[in-house]
């Protein structure tokens, strides 16, 4: 069984209506959760954080180990199998998920799938060329036919020129 949690770190006053509904719904939602139950949590914790300065956080787990990472550091997460590979700023950490999960749960954060093996950070994306992106990490990946047009839309959305 695997847990990936989504949390909200703030350094600022909050809503007392928005944490009480944030931390409602995370002590409740659990790896078994149907999609339209994670969806709902996270359009919760996105309509939450909407005007607040908020630091929105990735909770990892593997047996009795537990990693948090910053949204913004998370370069890309890699598919090896059911083998689950996050790669950051600052290190590597596998666990195990499905890719239908994690592209499900970083869905509106910045994040976009760029074949059936990669999901990148659209903020870490240096260069992009033909049907290939490199990331600011050095990484050179390949973009899929399926997910061309979804990575490009998703580039011009979040401002990024081609």
């Amino acid at each position: 069984m695997f847990n990936v949690v989504f949390s909200i770190d703030t350094k600022r006053d909050v809503n007392l209506e928005d944490a009480f509904d944030f931390f409602e719904k995370y002590c409740l939602l659990r790896a078994n959760e149907s999609k339209e139950t994670l969806r709902y949590f996270l359009d919760k914790v996105a309509e939450a954080s909407i005007g607040k300065r908020k630091h929105i956080r990735l909770m990892v787990s593997k047996s009795s180990h537990t990693k948090f990472y910053d949204i913004e550091k998370v370069i890309s997460i890699e598919s090896n199998g059911k083998k689950k590979i996050l790669n950051s700023e600052k290190d590597k950490f596998d666990f195990y998920s499905t890719m239908d999960v994690l592209e499900e749960g970083l869905n509106g954060l910045g994040f976009c799938r760029i074949n059936r093996s990669f999901l990148i950070s659209l903020d870490h994306v240096s260069e992009v060329l033909v049907d290939e992106v490199i990331l600011s990490d050095g990484s050179r990946l390949e973009v899929a036919r399926k997910y061309y047009k979804q990575f490009h839309e998703a580039l011009r959305n979040t401002g990024h020129k081609i």
